[in-house]
């Protein structure tokens, strides 16, 4: 999951198409409980975009550096 993430922010339609693209299949509320956790993690950093969409992008720093590993 967090590969298919980058340091830009990314909505979760977004997301959603590079993991399908990558051969993971998912429902989307599964997708969203995952970034939720990740987010809890501090591995996702995520706010809400413009129009009221959250957005989300890879966090920075050794716990991100340390997961990717």
């Amino acid at each position: 999951m967090l590969l298919c993430l980058s340091l830009t922010e990314q909505r979760q339609s977004e997301i959603y198409a590079r993991l399908t693209a990558s051969g993971h299949t998912l429902r989307l509320s599964q997708l969203q409980q995952v970034l939720d956790t990740l987010t809890s993690d501090g591995l996702v950093v995520t706010r809400r975009g413009w129009r009221g969409a959250y957005v989300h992008r890879l966090a920075e720093g050794e716990a991100v550096e340390v997961a990717l590993n």
